[in-house]
């Protein structure tokens, strides 16, 4: 089996160093390009599995290169780092095809998760696999599950609205899924099910003694979910 191929493609020299360093400490083949038409060349000669894309290039900026990528290298796994983090900028990128979105300087963990994520796994829990508890293929259905697939593996946060039984946490489970925090806890939490005394107590958790009646320390929902999902909230 061989290599996964990386692409690195950003002006600046030193995170392209750093990163080819990195990766093929880890068994990548890694190639670097520092402007768009240079990154096409590169495309041209060789497929990468995966792309790390700069957004602000010389020659171009990154939406035109993801543009390019999306149709002459479908298969190919965009990633675009930026040091702009601007909501509508990452919203424009996974509209374009982008499958995850980094803010510079780019974190090593949240890069390697990324990478892992796009690459590892069995054919099940690739983030391009998508499991649908819910049956249904209305278009209504079908647009929801494409905004899933979407959005499911950056870190941005997800707002689920719906009334009471429309699958809300069905849907935070595949999110979870998808994301490239799958191997970490999934928290479910119905607050409409707490009462209001307990809200503080439930999601933050409290020390042995904190007050009346708090015999032992007790894990918080946020602490138990850290790393993993964010607090799925049912209202």
């Amino acid at each position: 089996m061989r290599d996964p191929k990386i692409l690195v493609v950003d002006d600046d020299p030193d995170l392209r160093m750093f990163l080819k360093a990195a990766f093929r400490r880890e068994g990548y083949e890694v190639d670097e390009a520092d402007r768009g038409g240079s990154a096409q060349e590169v495309m041209r000669a060789k497929a990468p599995d995966v792309v790390l894309l700069d957004l602000y290039l010389p020659d171009m900026t990154g939406f035109d290169v993801l543009e390019w990528v999306a149709k002459s290298h479908p298969a190919a796994k965009v990633v675009i780092m930026t040091g702009h983090g601007e909501i509508a900028t990452a919203v424009r990128a996974m509209k374009l095809g982008a499958l995850d979105y980094l803010i510079k300087p780019v974190d090593p963990v949240q890069l390697r998760a990324t990478i892992d994520a796009l690459l590892t796994g069995t054919p099940e829990t690739k983030p391009d696999r998508l499991a649908r508890p819910i049956i249904g293929d209305s278009p209504q259905m079908l647009e929801t599950w494409r905004q899933v697939s979407l959005y499911a593996l950056p870190d941005v946060s997800i707002s689920l609205c719906g009334e009471s039984g429309t699958g809300k946490e069905l849907f935070a489970q595949a999110i979870h899924q998808k994301s490239k925090r799958r191997t970490k806890p999934f928290v479910a939490l119905d607050c409409a099910t707490l009462p209001d005394t307990l809200v503080e107590s439930e999601i933050f958790g409290h020390e042995k003694g904190a007050f009346t009646g708090a015999f032992e320390r007790r894990i918080g929902k946020f602490e138990s979910a850290h790393t993993g999902c964010p607090l799925h909230a049912s209202l």
